[in-house]
């Protein structure tokens, strides 16, 4: 397979491919949520670009008409008709199962295309291209809230290259997001495990004794402690105690007052922000930084190589690990940051305790503020945790460390795959770069 830089394809209006024309979904009230017939919601949509039927669990009680006239099928395209947010409207998903009826709200457009002159994915990609969004925006309904009707939804130009060149199209794009989305799911499996490990060895204490057996299930000596029983020569302990030394070890972000937005500048010291906390080593290139005069004056926020950073504001507990991709980086208000002490605590362990504490809820019982849920330093530092000897620590801390520097790898890889992808995009959708 080659390519080749050429012209842009033809266009025509979307209606032109469409099987009979757009449909609107079902309204029912809420009470019906829960069971008989799958249906697609709004959230669906939003959080899957293909979707299947046995990734759907809201159910709705529906007569034989309501699923004849309000269905989808596979290969169908699903639009998000109206959204709050201008950018949402107009989002768009392919069908790839429903093997059942599935019926999907009254909120979304569905279409059928016609299969010898359109290939669904192919349009999937376009409408999912910056080009091919914008197209749709621009003939939305400018009310309250942007509003895409079917009727304009047949009226969005579209490039309409042979069925043959669809495909091909398609199956470079598919083959980048089929490898994105094998990275996603072995990432994924991988923290599975890590949970499952640490529930082995720190919850169920069937770690392996020096005699190669479960500790606990052979007998392994438990003694009492606050937090229940324990094996023999672990403890509780608190985050402050396993830190290290420095009086900045565990510490938060400067005051909005103290660095704003208005006095990053385009290189220098990287800003760790929110949407840096994937439970995951960084590995994303940072969007802000500060200058070396400013870092001078908020350096206490100075996070390191191996540092866990933990957000106290919002969303409680998000998690991430600083990595040496960068010397150092800088804290916002809303991050805090912890420097383990390597000789007291495997960081990955400690990462592992407060990745737990995170989808337990842990922070939000202990924390204060009705509108915007804050943990202060203080609620930090003094929270509890086992403390099992630095042998079984770096022990189980080896084995995720391994399974972390794959899924860097993997991440880096995604990231990679994604910026591929989405420069072929546009000039694949348009004809300027041509499969022959």
């Amino acid at each position: 397979m080659t390519f080749s830089s050429t012209g842009t394809y033809k266009t025509t209006q979307f209606g032109y491919l469409i099987k009979d024309k757009p449909r609107h979904g079902l309204y029912k009230p809420p009470e019906y949520i829960g069971r008989g017939t799958k249906i697609i919601k709004m959230g669906s949509l939003m959080d899957n670009d293909f979707i299947s039927d046995d990734q759907i669990e809201d159910l709705i009680e529906a007569d034989a008409d309501e699923i004849n006239k309000h269905s989808i099928i596979e290969r169908d395209l699903l639009f998000l008709r109206t959204s709050l947010v201008m950018e949402g409207t107009g989002k768009c998903s392919l069908v790839v199962k429903a093997s059942n009826p599935v019926l999907f709200v009254s909120n979304l457009i569905a279409v059928t295309l016609k299969k010898d002159i359109a290939d669904p994915l192919f349009y999937y990609y376009f409408f999912s291209s910056q080009y091919g969004h914008g197209a749709i925006l621009s003939m939305c309904e400018q009310t309250a809230a942007a509003t895409l009707r079917g009727s304009d939804l047949q009226k969005v130009p579209v490039p309409i290259p042979p069925i043959s060149t669809q495909q091909q199209i398609s199956k470079i794009l598919s083959s980048l997001d089929n490898k994105i989305e094998l990275n996603r799911n072995m990432n994924k499996r991988l923290e599975e495990i890590g949970k499952a490990l640490y529930k082995r060895w720190f919850v169920d204490f069937e770690f392996l004794s020096d005699d190669g057996k479960p500790y606990k299930s052979s007998g392994g000596e438990m003694v009492d402690s606050e937090l229940g029983e324990i094996p023999l020569g672990w403890k509780i302990t608190s985050i402050k105690n396993v830190a290290t030394s420095d009086k900045n070890s565990i510490v938060d972000g400067p005051f909005g007052t103290q660095m704003k937005i208005a006095e990053y500048v385009e290189a220098g010291i990287p800003v760790i922000e929110m949407d840096y906390l994937e439970s995951f080593p960084f590995y994303k290139p940072f969007k802000h930084y500060i200058s070396l005069e400013k870092y001078e004056q908020v350096k206490r926020s100075t996070v390191c190589n191996g540092d866990i950073v933990i957000s106290k504001t919002g969303t409680l507990g998000l998690l991430g690990i600083m990595t040496d991709f960068w010397n150092k980086a800088i804290l916002v208000s809303r991050l805090a940051k912890i420097t383990p002490d390597v000789t007291k605590i495997n960081r990955y362990y400690l990462f592992q305790i407060l990745k737990n504490y995170h989808s337990a809820k842990y922070w939000e019982a202990r924390s204060s503020g009705s509108t915007m849920p804050l943990i202060n330093l203080t609620i930090i530092k003094e929270a509890e945790l086992i403390l099992p000897t630095i042998e079984i620590q770096n022990r189980y801390g080896r084995i995720l460390e391994l399974f972390y520097q794959k899924v860097l790898k993997n991440l880096l890889e995604i990231q990679t795959l994604s910026q591929i992808r989405d420069s072929l995009l546009p000039m694949l959708m348009s004809g300027k770069l041509r499969v022959n």
